[in-house]
């Protein structure tokens, strides 16, 4: 632990009843837990608080000082200020026994308001319970002579049931012979019905596979039809197509017959043009022939300018070759320009020819290409279908034989729950005597008849045969509302001469008591008997009284050590139905497991449960066996649709391969057209451009042939004036064979261009003579292929037939399996009435059985009841009591005197034997708490007087105290402020003990009306002041001041030390500062420096020393 001293001096006796030295130590534990001592004494750490009141030093004192706090004094609310002025008041302790003299007066309110509670029971108690002690005194007389009639009673009830069970055991045997030998036809029949209901079952699959195959034949021929169907549509499909390729083919040949007719025209325009070309060949033979006999004619006259003439003659000749050939080029130029300007017009439409055909091709093999996909996409889907289909018709098989399966066991169980139903509505067990009083009593024949014991408990699992033994023949006890009631029942089977019963009253019958409570913790014990059955609450005592002193166990060998534990006083039940007697006497042996009625209500419940596990079973495997067929059914029409969606996809194929190849044919042939006409083009272009650069140097070489042309004529003009005429003629003539020339070859160039577009005709003739062929060959493709289509119609045709005489085939054999099942169907139907007829018998005898085992457990529960009353109301055994029992007249005087003696205790009502100790000591506690409230009251009377001159005491010690604290307050704070005004004031001056304080400071040159409005330096110093005042009042024997100067500036901390060395006389000062101006006033100095680590060192200072040093 860690401990903790201080010493305090009281050498000016402050504190009463202290030496002059004052220790107080705390001891600190590692488990949280303090222990204090004063003086060396352990005391409370109340005691402590009480010891330091008014100096100073308490809790809520003024003695330590910190900086926040002294800030509080002035912020704080003007109540919780009153604190530290109670404290300077010294009135602190007064306070402190006034609410401790207060808090006891509370205190002692609430003990006489208690003690009054339990008076005032006590007082309605005492009346009562005198009453009932005289009637318990009453009651133990009468039952000491009830006593030795009972015992003789019993003995004789034991030594007759004894005898009576013997009989009883004899006629259980020769009934359990009989059951077993019809429990052995049942099981001979059973197995027959089995193997009948198996036959049935064979024979249902057989139809159900029959029907499935019925099913799947209908499916197939459906597929069948779709087939045929599809094919059909395909058919007029493809003859449609037909349809168009000879309309297409007609057109074609249309187009031949136009273009024909056009290569005829040009034939008869070319054999023109021919006609026109010889005629100009004539002219110009004509003129040359002219031209040389001009020319023969001249070489006479010009043999002086032969050269000269030569040379005119070749610049002539070569003037009138330049000309024919620019008349040439330009002839091939507007011809060329001519088929270019007829490629330019034919080019956009081949282009958009062979763009739509290649378009059209492209559609179709995309179109191909997604009908390939979707087609694998469907097979996909259709495997995926068959697996599935597999997996769910297996099994849906093995739900179908879960199902029979389920249904066969529900069926039995359903008929040994009404068996045991019926047994329960005939109250088959109960005596004749029970049977009539509770039927009377549902018919309204009798009022108050609650029912049997047996019939309003409800057992704890495993438990049942142990209660049934504890009843024994109490279990046919009727329970009744009222002792009327049970005369009223009474009087009806003595009427009707039914029986005899025993009724247990509700208002009558009271609980057991059980004082061996510490048996329960042993091991192996169950419980008390009564506690492990569950009832209505009305009857609860009832069932307390049967069983309430039986306990429990698991077993013989507990059940002996318990036994031992209780002193044989009460019955031990072991969980199979072996009992000790109270006194000790054993019973026990074998029983059946559904002898009882709890063993057969146990059964039937167990039966009950386990047909609704079946239920759920069998509902939980239809619901799946439903939910998995309808997903079958689903998923084969599903199949069947894919099936049929990859027939359509097939023949969509088919018909896009045809077009393809049609589509096909056709780009090719466009292709070559538009690609040719485009080279063509290419080349007209190079020779057009080829033709110009000609044109224009066969121009330049006319111009310079001209040229010397002129120059010649005009240097030899001179020399052949005369001969103008003459060469003018001649020169006419050679423009003449000139133009005749250019005619020509004009002519030849028409002939060419007209021979070329014959040509090209011929080329589009045998294109569209192609177009035709393939035309042809496709709707020849298509007429063999709807002759096969035919052929697969009436192959298919003939397949429906053939499966609808199979389906004929097998609705004759489910007719035969139908016919043999309802055969067999009759012997089951036999078989089930002659098992009926034997189960019958069996439970006619069961329940003989049953009423023979109740009557043996009623007559073993008599003799145990008999046994076990005996111990429980006398704790005797049979020996002990053939002591006690007397001689009788006759048993009916006996049950007389008997029952007299009973109705005189009836008579007596409730007996309550222990009322005569408990008035006794209720009596002795009425006059304890008469007493007791008389000494407290004398104790609230001197508390109340004490609360109240300790309340005027206060007052007048506060409000002296509180004006020479505001007195000292106005003077210092006039010192501490150099001027100014100020003083504490009460907010409520008529309750002076729970008034706030208010406190109202006006430095010197300001006008505040709120405190807040001052400085945090300025509200310190008026705390300060106040602090100060307090001092001068009531001053402690040491004050610790925590940096309380740390927000004043240097000349208030001037002031404030200086009038902190006015009670150092009466006050040890210690104060904690970072101020020069409070050091420079301090005596000792205490510093504390950390030169390593971890290793703190206290330095100290004695300034008065130091001032003598100096």
């Amino acid at each position: 632990y860690a401990e903790v001293t201080i010493c305090l001096s009281n050498e000016d006796g402050r504190i009463e009843d202290f030496d002059e030295e004052i220790t107080v130590t705390r001891k600190f534990y590692r488990s949280g837990e303090s222990e204090y001592l004063l003086n060396g004494a352990l005391v409370r750490l109340k005691d402590i608080r009480e010891t330091f009141l008014n100096t100073g030093m308490s809790r809520d004192g003024y003695s330590v000082i910190e900086q926040g706090r002294i800030a509080e004094i002035v912020a704080a609310k003007n109540t919780d200020r009153r604190l530290i002025f109670e404290e300077a008041s010294g009135i602190a302790k007064y306070r402190y026994r006034k609410t401790d003299a207060e808090r006891k007066l509370q205190k002692a309110n609430e003990n006489i308001e208690r003690l009054r509670d339990i008076f005032d029971e006590l007082d309605v108690r005492i009346g009562p319970l005198k009453a009932q002690s005289e009637k318990a005194r009453e009651f133990i007389k009468i039952s000491e002579q009830k006593k030795e009639l009972e015992v003789t009673l019993y003995c004789e009830t034991i030594d007759r049931n004894r005898k009576q069970l013997f009989e009883q055991e004899d006629r259980i045997e020769t009934a359990k012979s009989d059951y077993q030998n019809a429990e052995s036809s049942l099981k001979e029949i059973e197995q027959a019905t089995e193997e009948n209901f198996r036959m049935i079952s064979n024979i249902g699959e057989r139809i159900t596979l029959k029907n499935e195959d019925i099913y799947r034949l209908s499916e197939e021929i459906t597929q069948i039809e779709k087939e045929v169907a599809t094919t059909e549509s395909d058919l007029s499909n493809t003859e449609r197509q037909i349809e168009s390729l000879k309309t297409d083919i007609y057109d074609l040949e249309g187009s031949a017959s136009k273009i024909t007719f056009k290569i005829d025209s040009k034939l008869n325009e070319i054999e023109e043009k021919k006609s026109e070309l010889s005629g100009i060949d004539r002219d110009i033979e004509k003129s040359e022939s002219e031209f040389e006999k001009l020319s023969i004619e001249g070489d006479e006259r010009n043999r002086q300018i032969d050269e000269t003439e030569k040379e005119l003659l070749a610049l002539y000749s070569e003037d009138t070759e330049i000309k024919v050939s620019i008349a040439t080029i330009e002839s091939e130029n507007r011809s060329l320009e001519n088929r270019l300007n007829e490629l330019k017009s034919n080019l956009p439409g081949y282009e958009n020819d062979y763009k739509t055909a290649a378009d059209e091709m492209s559609k179709i093999e995309e179109f191909l290409k997604r009908l390939s996909i979707e087609k694998s996409e469907v097979l996909n889907t259709i495997d995926g279908h068959e697996s599935l289909l597999s997996g769910r018709q297996e099994k849906l098989a093995e739900y179908e034989k879960q199902i029979v399966d389920l249904k066969s066991r529900i069926s039995k169980t359903e008929h040994k729950i009404h068996v045991f139903n019926e047994m329960e509505k005939n109250m088959e067990g109960f005596l004749p005597s029970v049977r009539t009083v509770v039927k009377a009593g549902r018919n309204g024949m009798l009022m108050g008849i609650v029912g049997p014991v047996s019939s309003l408990v409800k057992i704890k699992h495993g438990c049942e045969n142990a209660i049934e033994v504890a009843l024994g023949a109490a279990m046919q006890n009727v329970i009744v509302r009222d002792e009327t009631s049970a005369k009223e029942a009474i009087a009806m089977l003595k009427s009707e001469n039914a029986g005899r019963a025993t009724f247990l009253p509700i208002d009558i019958i009271k609980p057991s008591r059980f004082d061996a409570a510490n048996v329960l913790e042993m091991n192996g014990v169950v419980g008390i008997a009564d506690r492990l059955v569950k009832c209505d609450e009305e009857i609860k005592d009832i069932i307390s009284n049967l069983l309430g002193r039986t306990v429990v166990a698991e077993d013989l060998n507990i059940a002996s050590k318990v036994a031992k534990s209780m002193r044989h006083r009460y019955r031990v039940v072991t969980l199979d139905g072996q009992m000790i007697n109270s006194g000790g006497s054993y019973t026990g042996g074998s029983s059946s497991k559904s002898s009882g009625i709890f063993g057969r209500r146990r059964e039937a419940d167990e039966l009950k449960k386990e047909l609704a596990k079946l239920s759920e079973e069998d509902s939980r495997i239809v619901s799946k066996y439903e939910k998995l067929k309808s997903e079958t059914y689903e998923l084969q029409a599903n199949k069947t649709v894919f099936e049929s969606e990859l027939i359509n996809i097939n023949s969509k194929i088919l018909k896009a391969e045809t077009e393809g190849k049609y589509c096909k044919t056709v780009v090719e042939q466009t292709k070559n057209i538009f690609f040719a006409s485009q080279s063509e083009m290419d080349n007209v272009l190079k020779e057009v451009e080829e033709y110009k650069q000609l044109l224009e140097r066969r121009k330049t070489d006319l111009v310079e042939v001209r040229d010397r042309i002129k120059i010649i004529e005009e240097n030899e003009a001179s020399k052949k004036m005369a001969d103008d005429s003459f060469s003018n003629e001649k020169i006419a003539l050679s423009e003449k064979i000139s133009d005749l020339k250019i005619l020509r070859v004009r002519v030849l160039k028409d002939i060419e261009n007209l021979e070329q577009m014959m040509l090209l005709m011929e080329e589009d003739s045998q294109r569209n003579m192609e177009r035709s062929r393939s035309a042809e060959d496709a709707s020849n493709n298509l007429i063999k292929l709807n002759e096969d289509r035919m052929e697969i119609i009436e192959g298919r045709k003939k397949d429906i037939e053939s499966l609808r005489q199979k389906i004929v085939e097998l609705k004759k054999e489910i007719e035969s399996a139908v016919n043999e099942r309802l055969e067999i169907e009759k012997k089951g139907t036999e078989l089930r009435e002659k098992q009926n007829r034997i189960s019958r018998d069996r439970e006619n005898i069961a329940k003989e059985i049953s009423r023979l085992e109740e009557r043996k457990i009623s007559l073993q529960k008599d003799f145990d009841s008999a046994v076990s009353k005996l111990w429980e109301d006398y704790e005797l055994t049979k020996p002990q009591a053939d002591l006690i029992a007397v001689e009788y007249e006759s048993l009916t005087k006996l049950r007389q005197d008997v029952s007299t003696l009973r109705s005189r205790i009836r008579a007596l009502g409730t007996v309550n034997l222990s009322s005569i100790e408990e008035y006794k000591e209720v009596y002795e506690r009425h006059e304890f708490m008469k007493n007791q409230m008389d000494d407290v009251r004398k104790s609230m009377d001197q508390l109340n007087m004490l609360i109240d001159n300790l309340t005027v005491e206060m007052k007048e010690i506060f409000i002296d105290s509180f004006n020479k604290i505001n007195d000292n307050f106005k003077r210092v704070f006039t010192e501490m402020f150099s001027g100014g005004s100020a003083r504490l004031y009460l907010t409520d001056e008529n309750d002076i003990l729970e008034s706030g304080i208010e406190i109202d400071a006006q430095p010197p040159g300001k006008i505040i009306k709120n405190l807040s409005s001052l400085s945090g330096g300025e509200q310190a110093l008026v705390a300060i002041t106040i602090f100060f005042a307090i001092l001068r009042v009531n001053p402690a024997p040491f004050c610790i001041l925590d940096e309380i100067d740390s927000s004043l500036d240097e000349v208030n901390v001037s002031r404030f030390s200086r009038y902190l060395t006015r009670f150092v006389n009466e006050t040890q000062i210690i104060a904690i500062t970072h101020r020069r101006g409070t050091m420079e006033v301090a005596d000792v100095l205490y510093g504390v420096t950390m030169q390593e680590e971890g290793i703190s060192k206290v330095l100290k200072l004695n300034l008065n020393e130091a001032k003598l040093a100096v």
